[in-house]
């Protein structure tokens, strides 16, 4: 009876689930952002353009939402789309004299699926509603003298040099007459080795510029750094933020290697944990394993599949060995990486049991289970 229901369960979630992909809906809306800065009792009108990317008819509702929102008023209230069409209609916004809050005031235009798409062509009412928003910011100037900063950069190779891409704004109603961006180079244990400055610039006001300064890797090693960039203008003014980036070296290494026991005439799994500091894929490399006897005579290789190092990554390897032949012991063994003509090693020792432990275990459990059956027959007698 508890399987009829859980077969009846299974075929009601297979049912529902064919019905909700019947009817595919999707939407867009352009623009899909706009920006303005506020000034008193600004007017101005916006075009949209909404699209049924579906297969179905369907019927939007249009909406505003937002701080601001009673200052903006749509020229349609709902539209229906045929599968493919597109349609336009127009956003008047007549903004208020002031806005006390100064700041970024978001408000979104959006097309939501209406709930009466049940009687649309096409539609069957069931499932959830696709709906799309368009950003439209209204951007408020600070009183006096404010800015705000945006950065951007991407990692390099050893010897590249570091490009920063660090942009400035001025939200605030003042002119900036003296404008300054100052970035300090942290490397990985926060020790400062190197300062970037620009040269002075202003600003009027909304205005915003791009300055690029570089950083030269030459004298600095490959690895993790931080860049903390501070704008600084007149009036004691100063804005500041972060970003980090990564200066590579083609180099990777083994890192760390870890197996079960092993015992003899087995195969045995090595977990080979590789890292690479480069900047790109490495493609091709492989993994060799030498063992050796006591004596340094070589007793055993084997050569791994070819794999892909990703940039920047952790990246483990499954290995396998055969031992057969090889006796107990401890042995000195090596592994080396192959890469796009480069060679690491990674020296280790790997030991080998007997496995005459496991064996006795077997032993006893095939004891126990052909006794336990013996008396069992016995009481059955």
């Amino acid at each position: 009876m508890k399987f009829k229901n859980y077969f009846g369960f299974l075929f009601f979630l297979v049912l529902f689930s064919l019905i909700l992909t019947f009817n595919v809906s999707a939407l867009g809306i352009t623009p899909s952002k706009e920006v303005i800065i506020f000034s008193s009792g600004l007017e101005g009108t916006y075009s949209y353009m909404v699209q049924n990317t579906g297969k179905n008819k369907v019927a939007v509702d249009l909406y505003i939402r937002g701080d601001l929102k009673d200052y903006f008023e749509l020229s349609e209230k709902s539209l229906i789309l045929n599968s493919g069409e597109k349609k336009t209609f127009s956003m008047k916004m007549k903004l208020p004299q002031t806005i006390e809050k100064p700041g970024l005031h978001q408000q979104r235009i959006g097309a939501l699926e209406s709930m009466s798409n049940m009687d649309v062509e096409g539609g069957v009412g069931v499932g959830s509603r696709v709906g799309v928003e368009s950003i439209f910011d209204v951007r408020v100037p600070f009183p006096g003298k404010y800015a705000e900063l945006k950065i951007k950069t991407v990692d390099v190779a050893l010897g590249e040099p570091v490009k920063f891409y660090v942009t400035a704004l001025n939200y605030g109603l003042d002119k900036l007459n003296e404008v300054t961006i100052k970035i300090n180079i942290y490397n990985s244990e926060n020790k400062k080795v190197q300062e970037l400055t620009s040269e002075k610039f202003s600003l009027e006001q909304s205005g915003s510029k791009e300055v690029l300064l570089q950083l030269d890797t030459k004298d600095i090693n490959a690895g993790i750094y931080t860049a903390k960039v501070a704008v600084e203008y007149d009036g004691g003014g100063k804005v500041e933020d972060s970003i980090g980036f990564k200066v590579g070296e083609l180099v990777a290494k083994v890192k760390k290697v870890n197996y079960e026991k092993i015992t003899k005439d087995s195969v045995a799994k090595l977990n080979i944990e590789l890292e690479s500091q480069w900047n790109s894929k490495i493609e091709n490399a492989y993994l060799q394993l030498d063992v050796y006897s006591g004596s340094g005579e070589k007793i055993g290789t084997q050569k791994s599949e070819s794999f892909i190092l990703n940039p920047w990554t952790t990246t483990t390897i499954n290995m396998l060995w055969d031992t057969s032949g090889v006796a107990p012991g401890t042995y000195d063994a090596k592994l080396i990486l192959n890469y796009a003509g480069k060679a690491s090693e990674y020296p280790f020792k790997i030991k080998i049991g007997s496995g005459s432990t496991i064996i006795w275990i077997i032993a006893g459990l095939a004891v126990a289970v052909l006794l336990y059956f013996i008396l069992r027959k016995k009481k059955e007698r």
